[in-house]
């Protein structure tokens, strides 16, 4: 059911399952997600779980670097700082990016009837993530 998309310095297999397990509770809190991602920005590795589909490297890191740059620049336009969580609605998809410091971020796409996500609001389900957040940043700590 999982796989990683490229190869990895410092993630053993034990690091990388307890990845893939706080990944798997995504779907809890965000139900249909199709795909969830875990990059390190600074190497481009990538731990993914294979859900519905498995997007091609150089395009997902790409996005991932894009939204990044136009979320800080907006940022600091506005707030001063950087922003954390980003979402982004289309037609039918979600697209969602959780910061989790040290260069890395939680990225993945949920599925959506048209009509719900027109007037869905992320706010509760972004509280439920903070535990899944933080396990998944404490296991990244201590990556050697």
């Amino acid at each position: 059911m999982f796989e990683s998309c490229c190869q990895t310095t410092g993630i053993t297999p034990k690091i990388r399952q307890a990845l893939l397990d706080c990944m798997e509770k995504i779907e809890d809190i965000y139900p249909n997600t199709v795909l969830s991602c875990l990059v390190n920005c600074d190497t481009d590795e990538i731990v993914t779980d294979k859900k519905k589909f498995t997007p091609k490297k150089e395009e997902f890191i790409t996005l991932i670097s894009s939204l990044r740059r136009s979320v800080k620049t907006f940022s600091e336009s506005v707030a001063k700082s950087d922003s954390a969580i980003i979402h982004i609605k289309g037609t039918a998809r979600m697209f969602s990016l959780f910061s989790l410091g040290h260069q890395h971020v939680l990225a993945f796409y949920t599925a959506f009837d048209p009509v719900i996500l027109e007037s869905f609001d992320p706010f509760e389900c972004d509280q439920s993530m903070a535990n899944i957040i933080h396990e998944i940043t404490r296991i990244i700590k201590s990556i050697k």
